[in-house]
């Protein structure tokens, strides 16, 4: 008898709370909105900001490659960077700009001022780090840091991967701050995820075999190396020159990258002592930027000879040709460019490998030495 009354006292219970549950269920579904379906938006045109800080048209140019597919898609793209650019190309001329203040006074004072982390935030304000994998790693991270640290100990490996990126992050606190707070007077959300972007695409310009195997997630999307269709070819002058001295070595040490006059004194009388040992008979040389008044008058050669270096700046040295500006990439697809002295940058060393032109690199700062150890890898 008391059994089935607790039978009916279970079930009513049951019923009750069924009813209860059904009810708030139904009264919540007004709380809910349908989403829209049709996510396809790719009729729709956007706004895309392409900002690039630091360094010249080599930093530019696959930013720039990719602007060019975006507006022929039909979206509306605005170049934000220092230098006159697109007004003065023929290729990207179509993309409009934004001109913003050139660092190149500020840049030229790193270089020569002591090199440290302090500095290197300072100089880069970067907000974006990643902690790699511990067999992967970059001489940036400091001192016995390499680009493969296969073979390190465990200690280095402890050291690069992980204190060498807490001690950057903790350096760049404080302008990583002031960025944050600017960032709402142009309606951006503050930001402070030291892990990066997690949930932000990435396209990386890479060329495979010259980074260092590593996993990637899956926003990071490898679409390398980014060249032009097209380019500047050589002018009637370098041309004859290229033309008429088959063993040529080019250099290029980056747009905006500076070294000491007693570097640029060891590069000119390097190039001609190996002129004069016809080891090489041409020298190409672009993106000076020394100071005439810092050089030597002359330059003494091992056998006697005696150079003015007007005759090397006013391009009266026959073997020589110096230029503010070059069409690298013509230049290296030129068969009488034996070698490439560079300083190492991503786009000189893809235009290299992509050209099958050898390299000597002169790193001089940032990621410069960490491509010559992939190059060597390579």
């Amino acid at each position: 008898m008391y059994s089935k009354l607790w039978y009916l006292a279970i079930f009513i219970i049951l019923f009750i709370n069924t009813n209860l549950v059904t009810e708030t269920n139904g009264a919540k579904k007004n709380e809910f909105i349908q989403r829209e379906l049709d996510i396809d938006k790719s009729d729709t045109p956007k706004n895309i900001l392409v900002g690039s800080i630091v360094g010249g048209l080599s930093h530019l140019n696959p930013k720039l490659e990719i602007c060019k597919i975006l507006v022929d898609r039909g979206y509306n793209v605005t170049l934000l960077a220092p230098g006159n650019f697109t007004a003065k190309s023929i290729l990207y001329r179509s993309i409009p700009q934004i001109i913003i203040d050139n660092y190149v006074k500020e840049m030229k004072n790193l270089f020569f001022n002591e090199y440290d982390i302090k500095n290197w935030a300072n100089g880069m304000r970067n907000d974006y780090f990643t902690l790699p994998p511990p067999i992967r790693s970059d001489p940036m991270m400091g001192r016995g840091c390499h680009v493969s640290m296969e073979n390190e100990s465990f200690y280095n490996r402890f050291i690069c991967a992980v204190v060498q990126p807490l001690r950057i992050i903790w350096t760049f606190k404080d302008n990583l701050n002031k960025i944050n707070a600017q960032r709402p007077e142009v309606g951006v959300s503050k930001y402070h995820d030291f892990r990066g972007r997690t949930d932000t695409l990435f396209l990386l310009d890479n060329f495979f075999g010259f980074e260092v195997p590593t996993a990637w997630p899956p926003l990071h999307q490898e679409i390398g190396p980014i060249l032009p269709d097209t380019f500047p070819n050589l002018s009637f002058d370098l041309n004859l020159f290229l033309s008429t001295h088959p063993r040529t070595m080019y250099i290029a040490l980056g747009s905006y990258i500076f070294t000491t006059p007693e570097n640029y004194v060891t590069i000119l009388q390097s190039a001609l002592e190996l002129i004069n040992q016809n080891i090489l008979d041409g020298v190409i040389w672009a993106t000076v930027r020394f100071n005439r008044s810092e050089l030597p008058t002359t330059f003494n050669l091992s056998n006697g000879n005696i150079i003015p270096t007007s005759n090397l700046i006013n391009n009266l040295h026959p073997h020589i040709y110096i230029t503010k500006y070059a069409p690298q990439f013509a230049i290296l697809s030129h068969e009488n460019t034996k070698i490439f002295l560079s300083h190492g940058g991503v786009g000189s060393s893809h235009e290299s490998m992509y050209t099958a032109t050898p390299m000597l690199v002169l790193p001089i700062v940032f990621d410069q030495s960490g491509n010559a150890e992939r190059l060597e890898l390579t």
